[in-house]
Parts: structure tokens; C-alpha cells; sequence
């Protein structure tokens, strides 16, 4: 386990800090038993811990995406980490950040048995639209399906979780109706347009999809290198 591998690391190397991100079930009320075993672990090496779940929006993001953040400082240096403040009062809306996206991807709308749905979501919306909460028919019945599925942005608002491995109807869907290209989602993880990735559109979007966005890893990475420069 990659946790594990973890503590293996830091006794060979004894860095004086650990800077960590994960899934923020993992330390949250259905958390693993794992990250227990992690935190006695790496505190029997002489380091404090601290973490917390941070939300990317509230650094500029323009996604509503909650990460567990966790920071371990060598005991020695007798220092204590808190976690940087959100840097935005509101949420970044994602429209203007896919604005004038320079990409060669053509468009692709979902087909096969739902697909022809996600045309009918209003932005914002997501398979809810087809229920007694929505507008639209009544084809689901609330709580029948996970929240992303048809989900559709609206470029008024803040982008949903870009998941890592999204599925035939699963969304985030552009509010145009079709699938996003991997330069939008590049834009909505806030990485760098220039910024190469290897393999075809599914790996790359994993490769974006299980990413920290950058401003989010920024702040708690300056937020670490202050304290420690201190020390």
C-alpha cells in the first residue's frame, strides 16, 4: 500500500517535513484502516501530524473539488503547521475559464441509451431534471442513480469533481450537451494549456482526473515552506 510505502520513505530519507494528498474519505466518518495505521506509523518515526480537507475552490479553482491535505513535521524542530485560509470569498465560475480554448479535439455528444438525454438538462442540472424534482420527464426516480450522472456544468458556477474514471453518462458535461476535451479539463484543474500528457484522451484524463490542482498544492506547499524556513 502506497500509505505504507510512504513511512518506508521517510525512514530511509528522514525528510524534516511529508507533504501528502489523498481522498478525503480516507480520514473522514467512513475512513480506512489504513490511515490509522499510517498516522501511528509515521509518528513512531518522530514526526507530528496534521491534515485536514481542503476545498480547491477556495484557492481559485474553478471546481468544487475536497481533498484531504496531510503534513507531517519532524518533532524535532518543535514547530506547528496550520493549514492556509481560503484565498477566495466566492467560488471561481468556470466560464470564463474555458473561454477561447484552443484545442483541436472535435466535439463529442454521449449516444447509446441515455445519451440522447443530456441535450434536454438545463446547465446545472443533472438526471434529477427527469424526476418529480425537475422539468423534465419522469424517467428516474430521485436517489436511483449517483449525483454525476447527466450532470451538466453551468458556466455561471463552479465546475463539479472532475472524476478520474468517469463512465458512458457520467458527467461533468460542457453545458453545450457534449463531453469535455482534455484541454478544458486542463483549464479546470487549473494546470498550465503548454503542459504535455502522455497516452491517449482516457489516460490522459486520468492522469488529470487523479491530480491535486495546482493553486490547491501551492498554497499548502508555501504554506509548509515558510514554517520550515522559519525553523
Amino acid at each position: 500500500l502506497l500509505m505504507l510505502e510512504i513511512c518506508r520513505l521517510a525512514k530511509e530519507i528522514r525528510p524534516r517535513a511529508l507533504l501528502i494528498e489523498n481522498v478525503p474519505h480516507l480520514a473522514g466518518k467512513l475512513g480506512f484502516p489504513i490511515f490509522e495505521v499510517f498516522t501511528r506509523c509515521i509518528k513512531r518515526l518522530g514526526y507530528k501530524v496534521f491534515y485536514k480537507i481542503l476545498n480547491a475552490a477556495d484557492f481559485g479553482v474553478p471546481q468544487r473539488r475536497q481533498r484531504l491535505l496531510i503534513v507531517a513535521v519532524d518533532s524535532s524542530l518543535k514547530i506547528d503547521f496550520e493549514f492556509p485560509k481560503p484565498e477566495y470569498s466566492s467560488h471561481p465560475a468556470v466560464g470564463p475559464f474555458l473561454k477561447k480554448v484552443k484545442c483541436n479535439e472535435p466535439d463529442e455528444y454521449p449516444n447509446g441509451k441515455w445519451g440522447n438525454l443530456i441535450r434536454l438538462v438545463p446547465p446545472g442540472w443533472n438526471y434529477l431534471w427527469f424526476t418529480e424534482r425537475g422539468g423534465g420527464p419522469k424517467i428516474f426516480k430521485p436517489g436511483s442513480r449517483y449525483w454525476i450522472f447527466l450532470l451538466k456544468l453551468h458556466p455561471k458556477r463552479p465546475s463539479w469533481t472532475i472524476p478520474a474514471r468517469p463512465g458512458s453518462y457520467d458527467g461533468p458535461f460542457h453545458w453545450k450537451g457534449r463531453r469535455l476535451k482534455i484541454a478544458e479539463v486542463k483549464r479546470i484543474q487549473c494546470f498550465p494549456d503548454d503542459w504535455s500528457l502522455v497516452g491517449g484522451k482516457r489516460t490522459q484524463w486520468l492522469l488529470l482526473g487523479e491530480a491535486t490542482p495546482p493553486p490547491l498544492a501551492y498554497a499548502v506547499g508555501k504554506k509548509l515552506a515558510q514554517i520550515l524556513r522559519g525553523a
